[in-house]
């Protein structure tokens, strides 16, 4: 299989928009059984193969790129908290000292 191509790679491979795959990684969409054929001649696999390890045990390109989403998600989100945790302790100078916010 194919390892280590971007997103618009793997739809340009495909065939496919790449709002389109990025939808179908996501979970948005579910991929027709015409993309799910090109996406899989396109890591030089079987369709099965997208879906669960490979012979070697190692798992498949959609499931790496959808971790690799996830923590990117969880790193933008941890990032997030972060903002808004120094946002509420700004803020919390400006209330009266008994009015502190529970848990800063």
């Amino acid at each position: 299989m194919r390892r280590g191509v971007s997103q618009l790679e793997a739809a340009q491979l495909a065939f496919i928009s790449h709002r389109t795959y990025e939808r179908i990684e996501a979970g948005a969409t579910s991929p027709t059984a015409d993309q799910l054929e090109r996406i899989a001649a396109a890591f030089g696999c079987s369709v099965s193969d997208l879906f669960g390890p490979d012979v070697e045990g190692k798992d498949s390109p959609l499931l790496k790129e959808k971790e690799l989403a996830l923590r990117n998600e969880n790193a933008h989100l941890r990032e997030e908290l972060g903002h808004l945790q120094r946002m509420l302790e700004a803020l919390s100078h400006f209330l009266p000292s008994d009015s502190r916010f529970v848990g800063l």
